[in-house]
């Protein structure tokens, strides 16, 4: 499961960068849960060669990821905006005025990329 949320957030990232078929053939598969069958007939192709645009689009989804690494960059933000609000709530410093506004300053960081 963890692999099928990786694929679908790296073709969130990077699927404007493969071919129209290549996208297609991963969106149905990764985020509507079609089968090789179903794609094949929604893009009008063999079983065979949808399964080539998931495997030819999923290596290039994670060749962009290894030369560009946002995917990785954007989990590094997301975890730590999540340990600043945990040490912020921890150390008890959203009771001050300041706090509060460093608390809600994360917030909306956090907010952008979710």
């Amino acid at each position: 499961m963890k692999q099928d949320n990786n694929m679908s957030m790296l073709l969130d990232f990077y699927g404007v960068l493969l071919t129209e078929k290549q996208r297609l053939a991963l969106e149905m598969y990764y985020n509507m849960d079609f089968s090789l069958s179903e794609i094949a007939d929604n893009i009008a192709v063999t079983r065979q060669c949808a399964r080539d645009f998931i495997k030819k689009g999923e290596a290039h989804l994670l060749d962009f990821e290894d030369k560009a690494g946002f995917y990785n960059k954007f989990q590094l933000i997301l975890d730590e905006t999540r340990n600043i609000q945990n040490e912020i709530l921890k150390t008890g410093a959203d009771k001050t005025e300041s706090g509060k506004n460093i608390l809600k300053s994360v917030d909306n960081i956090s907010d952008i990329f979710n």
